[in-house]
């Protein structure tokens, strides 16, 4: 089964390291998000990561993009995965 973990880079922004997955990661970056670790860049090495650059801002702007981005890739044969410090997202990911 195919795996999709959305990274809420604002508040998860202490990750070093990636467990290597049957699908892919997607880091969501805001637009105050001024660098990324050289240490993150290199663990993403070997596996499949999209960097999405959220222009804009305020207070739930990559929380928005993250649930759109979960509907746009909902399927029956994908684990969805969210990793981030907000709590809103047990409703969403138990309704696909």
């Amino acid at each position: 089964m195919k795996k999709y973990v959305y990274v809420d880079y604002e508040n998860m922004g202490n990750i070093k390291t990636l467990i290597p997955i049957e699908g892919q990661y997607f880091f969501f970056v805001g637009s105050n998000q001024n660098s990324i670790p050289k240490s993150l860049v290199l663990a993403t090495n070997g596996t499949k990561v999209e960097w999405v650059a959220v222009e804009g801002s305020g207070k739930n702007t990559l929380d928005f993009h993250i649930a759109y981005y979960l509907g746009l890739k909902a399927g029956a044969e994908v684990k969805h995965y969210i990793l981030s410090k907000d709590k809103g997202y047990d409703s969403l990911i138990a309704s696909i």
